[in-house]
């Protein structure tokens, strides 16, 4: 049978791209985290199906020790490899966050070096968790800090990192450590909020 029709298809909704703006919608962030975590790899694209995928993570509402007291998270800017104002003797490779970062460059950018605002609440914690663009992409622990200057670096080690945030995949990488659960339990959620330093509480 012909048809008597003109019809025209267009591409699916899955292969469709979304404009910035609108993955901040879907998303509720605001524009810029959403290029923020273009940059840092967190969100590989924004076809529909990733934006979806990344919208149905699971929202942290509330983080806090055994008392209640929120603790403190360390919220990463994109990668930056001009490390100029490291000390000579201890440099890193890179600061801030790229999700094809190295366990080792990954654990010494999140280890080093940080303002003194909640300082004390991290090692008296001893753990930290990691945010990048909205989501939690790395979890530490941490067993102390040095002063280096006006900064602090912290002793201590990458417990696990997301390798995937929209599969939802974690690389442990201290599978002995007493934090393995609560940092797969928070990798590849999300956290919205933060602002005001690298250190905030959750």
């Amino acid at each position: 049978m012909t048809s008597k029709l003109q019809i025209k298809f267009g591409p699916s909704t899955a292969a469709q791209h979304l404009s910035a703006e609108a993955a901040a919608r879907d998303l509720s962030i605001s524009r810029n985290v959403v290029i923020k975590a273009l940059d840092t790899g967190v969100l590989p694209d924004l076809r529909y199906t990733t934006v979806a995928k990344a919208a149905s993570l699971p929202i942290i509402t509330s983080l806090a020790d055994a008392t209640g007291a929120k603790i403190p998270v360390l919220r990463m800017g994109v990668r930056n490899d001009d490390v100029s104002n490291d000390p000579p003797n201890d440099p890193r490779t890179c600061y801030g966050y790229d999700i094809t970062l190295t366990c080792q460059d990954l654990e010494d950018s999140v280890l080093r070096y940080w303002p003194p605002q909640y300082v004390r609440e991290v090692v008296h914690l001893g753990a930290l968790p990691v945010v990048a663009a909205s989501f939690v992409v790395a979890f530490a622990e941490i067993t102390g800090a040095t002063p280096v200057g006006d900064r602090y670096k912290f002793s201590g080690r990458l417990v696990a990192h997301t390798i995937s945030v929209i599969d939802k995949k974690v690389e442990v990488d201290a599978p002995d450590s007493p934090w393995v659960d609560d940092a797969t339990a928070l990798i590849n959620a999300r956290l919205l909020g933060g602002g005001g330093g690298s250190l905030t509480l959750a």
